[in-house]
């Protein structure tokens, strides 16, 4: 089963993959872990984005100096797409590369902001979209990680809109009860994608 998850910035999806980890075995691949690993120094991101960007986004140890690169896109939004057009077919490539080699695992689950924008229904058998409010996800944001609700407001604005995250997906698991509820969602999805393909 190759299963993508998806959701608003603080929508609790660390703790629905932790609990796939432990209950079912699953190997979690998550796209910005991996676009940070394709973006360090030597990494194949990182050579191609050196040729394209000026030497001052990087620092002396060919590393993108965040702040310098922030700057720069933020003058020049265009490069974002340049950037995006470099990094993500890479980060698409590791994570299909990964579940080739993983035929003997019984779930992959692909853990992407941008799961529905990338296309990524065309790798996975079946999409959910982890749901919570924007009054749970703003106090989670707030008490768990310090932002202030600036920031989270910008933050919001970036993603898609709930519709769109619904349309996009095939089932919704609502994370706004207790994790018991939680947990039972992802058991009954689970088995009714089974009992689908065994059919």
């Amino acid at each position: 089963m190759i299963l993508g998850v998806t959701g608003g910035v603080g929508a609790g999806k660390s703790v629905i993959l932790e609990y796939l980890k432990q209950e079912y075995g699953a190997k979690v691949l998550m796209a910005d872990d991996i676009a940070k690993e394709l973006l360090e120094p030597g990494a194949e991101a990182l050579l191609e984005l050196q040729k394209i960007f000026p030497a001052e986004v990087f620092t002396k140890e060919g590393a993108i100096d965040r702040e310098a690169m922030a700057a720069f896109i933020f003058q020049k939004p265009e490069k974002r797409t340049e950037m995006n057009a470099v990094v993500f077919p890479l980060v698409r490539k590791r994570i299909c590369d990964e579940i080739q080699k993983s035929e003997t695992t019984d779930m992959v689950v692909i853990e992407a902001a941008l799961l529905i924008e990338e296309h990524y229904d065309e790798i996975c058998d079946v999409m959910w979209y982890i749901y919570s409010s924007e009054k749970n996800r703003r106090e989670r944001l707030a008490d768990n990680r310090g932002y202030s609700q600036e920031r989270i407001t910008a933050m919001f604005q970036s993603q898609l809109s709930e519709e769109a995250f619904r349309e996009g997906c095939d089932f919704v698991i609502n994370n706004d009860g207790s994790l018991e509820d939680t947990y039972a969602q992802i058991k009954e999805n689970i088995r009714t994608w089974k009992d689908k393909m065994e059919r």
